[in-house]
């Protein structure tokens, strides 16, 4: 099978946990001034209703002016608020089409692994040491290279199995792997927060815009919310609070 390559450039965890927390704290602004928007809007509602409380008129003419002037404040309302919230949707699309395409480098595990230690001279070294190796001493090697944390050394036995045939490996390259990638399930947490975070702010916006919500997605947003990581979620909410 051929792998088709792109331009996209690697970003490290820390990187994309950044660019998760920005595109976190733009969902909170989203939310906060769609908020403001909506009472902005009751607040006029309710001011339209007393203005035309007691004028002495037909109680069906008067339901019909006030929602006639009703409607052209929350037009007012939202064309003025348009200018912002494009402003949040941009800010938002900017970190998440960053975040997102970093599936490609963070798919899994072996492939996080395989390039631990690049041009690192001791990756050069390990892999003169283990060259002749066989599944006994790749073994032991793997042990030491959970053990001790060393991915470099982990990742030179990654390769060492990838060599070997099938039935002589004494572990699998995934076996391996996650139990030396660190970082692996954090990042991937990051993406699915960030999956959820961007789809957020479109219905927000969305829903805001059109006056009115969609249950369906609405509720799916919602399923998938509560599959995100707490400690993630706490993580990134106490960035935001400093």
């Amino acid at each position: 099978m051929k792998s088709i390559l792109t331009h996209t450039p690697l970003l490290t965890p820390q990187q994309i946990g950044e660019l998760t927390s920005s595109l976190d704290n733009t969902h909170a602004k989203v939310l906060k001034a769609i908020d403001r928007l909506n009472k902005d809007i009751a607040t006029k509602k309710s001011a339209i209703a007393s203005r035309w409380e007691n004028v002495p008129i037909d109680k069906g003419d008067r339901t019909r002016i006030e929602q006639r002037e009703w409607l052209l404040e929350m037009d007012a309302i939202r064309n003025n608020s348009k200018g912002e919230l494009d402003r949040l949707f941009k800010e938002a699309g900017a970190a998440y089409y960053q975040i997102i395409p970093q599936r490609l480098y963070y798919d899994s595990p072996v492939k996080v692994l395989s390039r631990q230690g690049l041009g690192d001279a001791r990756r050069t070294d390990y892999t003169i040491q283990l060259q002749h190796a066989g599944p006994a001493e790749i073994a032991s090697m793997g042990q030491l290279a959970i053990g001790s944390g060393n991915s470099t050394l982990a990742a030179v036995v990654l390769s060492r199995l990838d060599a070997m045939p099938v039935n002589h490996r004494p572990f699998g390259a995934h076996h391996l792997a996650a139990n030396v990638v660190t970082d692996f399930a954090k990042v991937n947490e990051y993406l699915k927060l960030a999956e959820v975070r961007f789809q957020g702010v479109v219905l927000a916006i969305r829903a805001w815009s059109s006056g009115v919500a969609n249950p369906i997605n609405t509720i799916s947003l919602a399923l998938r919310e509560r599959q995100l990581d707490k400690k993630i979620l706490k993580e990134l909410e106490n960035d935001r609070q400093q």
